[in-house]
């Protein structure tokens, strides 16, 4: 069993019941053989919902990294975004 598993967006194109059974196969994996998971997502609904740690990404360069709802409301994701995001990252429970 490998201690790391690497998805490069694995899950676009998939419906939405497909991405439940996708991230509920992949948290039972990671639960069962203690993996650590490294998901790349353009998918910002989804990394809100599955990501225990973010990092934001641009131009090859790390901008931010933390909990969900601290990268949501980095300055760096408006940024890279060109959006306001500021509401729309809170941490999961």
């Amino acid at each position: 069993v490998p201690d790391l598993l690497l998805l490069d967006e694995p899950v676009s194109g998939i419906d939405l019941s497909g991405l439940k059974i996708f991230y509920k196969t992949v948290s039972d994996l990671r639960r069962a053989y203690h993996l650590s998971i490294i998901l790349v997502s353009h998918d910002l609904r989804l990394v809100k919902k599955y990501a225990d740690r973010v990092a934001l990404l641009n131009d090859k360069t790390i901008q931010a990294v933390g909990t969900p709802g601290e990268v949501f409301r980095h300055q760096k994701m408006a940024e890279v975004f060109g959006l306001d995001l500021t509401d729309s990252g809170e941490d999961k429970a």
